[in-house]
């Protein structure tokens, strides 16, 4: 079992449930699903196959955009590890750079960037993504 979600009773209305496997990393993975009843008799699910071609399938989170003086970086669907942020300039050019811990919610300081657009390179164990930004 990887998780839990409460039920919203018994409804004759339709219910929409929804769980994030955090420790997807690609491949293919096989669910089922176990619906136990109030009165403790349970049922499973057919099995169904996901197939996740990369990690890649979270994107990073970026907040607020364009940014004055904190750029908020939000890593909290991200399977556990660190991650190296770095700022470049539209040349390339690496101007920050640090790591964090997937599970939270990083705030990184642009106040020193001058105004103008840059790019947010954040990368990890199979994990390579970029964002732009805008810096006000």
């Amino acid at each position: 079992m990887i998780g839990t979600v409460k039920g919203n009773g018994t409804t004759n209305q339709k219910q929409t449930y929804s769980f994030t496997d955090r420790s997807v990393t690609g491949g293919t993975y096989y669910y089922r699903l176990k619906q136990v009843d109030f009165n403790g008799k349970s049922e499973y699910s057919k099995i169904v196959a996901v197939k996740a071609d990369n990690f890649n399938l979270v994107k990073v989170a970026l907040y607020p955009n364009p940014a004055s003086s904190s750029l908020n970086i939000d890593l909290t669907a991200f399977i556990p590890g660190t991650y190296s942020i770095k700022v470049a300039s539209l040349t390339g050019a690496i101007l920050k750079n640090q790591t964090i811990s997937a599970g939270q919610v990083a705030t990184l300081d642009v106040q020193s960037l001058t105004n103008g657009a840059y790019v947010l390179i954040v990368e990890g164990e199979n994990f390579n993504q970029t964002n732009r930004f805008l810096k006000n």
